[in-house]
């Protein structure tokens, strides 16, 4: 009877252990299911954090983009009217001294027919 016994026991004890330890196991895996589905809701709240983030930068970034060449437009069109402004004056200045230069010509001429013209008038008393 004692043959009998041990293993019955043994059965008895298997069948009483075993679904207590399936339970702590089981336990144990629910609670480490729940703390990785907790980190996968961080991680995942994480990345649409930083994709939302990423958007906007990307806007940021094409709004300076426009900007940036809205004002390098305008200074070029500053500085094309700069230089058409500076181009004008230089001319204006040119015909300035071309005319003072024609106007001393002809002055000079003026004043060497006069010179001439005395000269030959009073030769004769030298």
């Amino acid at each position: 009877m004692k043959r009998i016994l041990f293993p019955i026991t043994l059965l008895i004890i298997m069948v009483i252990i075993t679904p207590v330890l399936a339970q702590d196991n089981t336990t144990k895996l629910i609670e480490e299911n729940r703390e990785l589905k907790a980190k996968l809701a961080n991680q995942t709240k994480l990345i649409n954090e930083l994709k939302a983030e990423n958007e906007f930068l990307r806007e940021q970034i094409n709004e300076y983009r426009q900007l940036l060449a809205k004002i390098m437009e305008e200074e070029s069109r500053r500085a094309k009217e700069s230089y058409i402004q500076a181009a004008a004056k230089k001319e204006k200045i040119g015909k300035i001294i071309f005319g003072a230069l024609i106007v001393s010509g002809i002055f000079s001429l003026a004043i060497l027919g006069f010179l001439k013209s005395t000269e030959r008038k009073y030769k004769h008393y030298v």
